[in-house]
């Protein structure tokens, strides 16, 4: 009875950790998932903020686009915890190119906004560090002021950067789908190996009751053979 005792512990306390383990891959799965939406997220942030500037030339717009570039930097955080994280370099690589492409249209926005910015003939005082030291093409500067509204506005709602808003989108979408298989897969398999353990805990209980059933039986048949001696 002992032994099988200690082996029922010894099964519990892994049954336990299994559903710990569970518990904790589900969480990390759902954080992974979680970071990969804030991504996109901050991504589209910097997009309606710089399509807000150029339609509106409110400078507020154009203090929250680069407060989020320059000083926040939230979609480089979210990649250095992902970094922080066992992920294969496939996974990393998705979110990885996911913000390569999401600076690539931090150009073209910084393009549009200066474009903006030379039109109203804004001060140089207000422009953020990036955008003074952002050069324009001859082509760019040259243009009149209303043709410089109309070039920014193009820039933000053409089919380019449209094509480049999905290059972003797309390897997000993959990265979360990848996650959720593997999540499925795990759960699937922890499940089962929590089943198997609760089916030799109910085994190994069994075994005690047994035991102690012929225990007792023994212990009545001792004691009657004790009473037919005397």
């Amino acid at each position: 009875m002992l032994v099988v005792a200690v082996v029922a512990m010894f099964f519990l306390k892994e049954l336990s950790h299994k559903i710990d383990q569970e518990r904790s891959s589900e969480t990390d799965n759902l954080h992974l998932i979680e970071t990969s939406y804030k991504l996109k997220y901050y991504d589209d942030y910097l997009t309606d903020e710089s399509r807000s500037f150029i339609v509106t030339a409110n400078i507020k717009h154009l203090q929250n686009y680069w407060n989020e570039v320059l000083i926040n930097q939230n979609r480089d955080k979210l990649i250095n915890d992902l970094r922080q994280h066992e992920l294969s370099k496939n996974k990393i690589q998705l979110l990885v190119e996911a913000k390569q492409n999401s600076d690539i249209l931090v150009q073209t926005e910084a393009r549009a906004m200066k474009l903006v910015l030379l039109a109203y003939e804004v001060s140089a005082a207000v422009y953020p560090q990036y955008l003074k030291e952002f050069r324009l093409s001859l082509i760019d500067t040259n243009l009149p002021a209303k043709e410089k509204v109309k070039k920014a506005q193009d820039l933000l709602f053409n089919k380019d950067y449209f094509e480049t808003k999905a290059l972003i989108t797309n390897p997000i979408k993959i990265f979360n789908e990848k996650i959720q298989h593997e999540s499925k897969f795990q759960i699937l398999e922890r499940q089962k190996q929590t089943r198997t353990n609760i089916i030799i805990l109910y085994c190994l209980l069994f075994s005690l009751v047994f035991l102690l059933v012929i225990m007792v039986w023994m212990k009545i048949l001792l004691l009657q053979r004790l009473q037919n001696e005397v």
